[in-house]
């Protein structure tokens, strides 16, 4: 496991710093890299059309499709897998992330990622790690953000794969377990095999 990487990620200039795949810690998560890297295609990204879930049906639960709204003013969730709904008894299908996250704090950390992989056109990893003092141990949630473009020109979708095991036991609502007040976030670049 990569160590955490201490970031003001609200920064516009922020510049994370690169990983390689060996350095994500969820197997779901890496074989999510792989699937995308496979999908990769002249433009250097895959877009929706180049995707069938009928080849990843392990990682489906952990899936997350979200649609760029007006350049990445704002996102709306097309797709959410159920792990992630189960996670929170939450389906935000449908729903923009104005209008779905209660958080602001975690809105902007998610919205300032999503941004950043639009603008970049780069897999982003961000984690959130959740202590559990009374527990006596923490909580660590994974996001792999991949870039979609179906023009070969513009992101118009960010495929997320976020495994979240344990944040029940933090006692707090999945947007709230994650919000970087609550515990240690961070943030890289995953490096490609170009």
């Amino acid at each position: 496991m990569c160590d955490p990487l201490v970031h003001r990620w609200d920064d516009p200039t922020f510049v994370p710093r690169p990983i390689a795949r060996s350095e994500v810690a969820s197997p779901i998560l890496r074989d999510g890299l792989d699937y995308w890297q496979s999908k990769r295609g002249p433009s250097g990204l895959p877009g929706r059309r180049d995707l069938d879930p009928t080849e990843i049906p392990r990682l489906l639960p952990y899936v997350e499709l979200s649609e760029v709204v007006e350049g990445g003013a704002d996102f709306r969730f097309r797709l959410v897998g159920s792990h992630l709904v189960d996670t929170d008894d939450i389906n935000p299908t449908g729903k923009t992330f104005s209008a779905f996250f209660r958080n602001p704090t975690y809105a902007r950390y998610q919205l300032a990622l999503y941004r950043w992989v639009v603008r970049h056109k780069r897999p982003l990893y961000s984690g959130s790690r959740i202590p559990l003092p009374a527990r006596g141990h923490s909580v660590l949630t994974e996001r792999l953000y991949l870039p979609l473009c179906g023009d070969g020109q513009r992101v118009d979708l960010v495929l997320n794969f976020q495994v979240c095991e344990g944040v029940a036991d933090a006692g707090l609502a999945l947007e709230d377990a994650l919000d970087p007040a609550h515990g240690e976030s961070f943030v890289y670049a995953v490096q490609l095999d170009d």
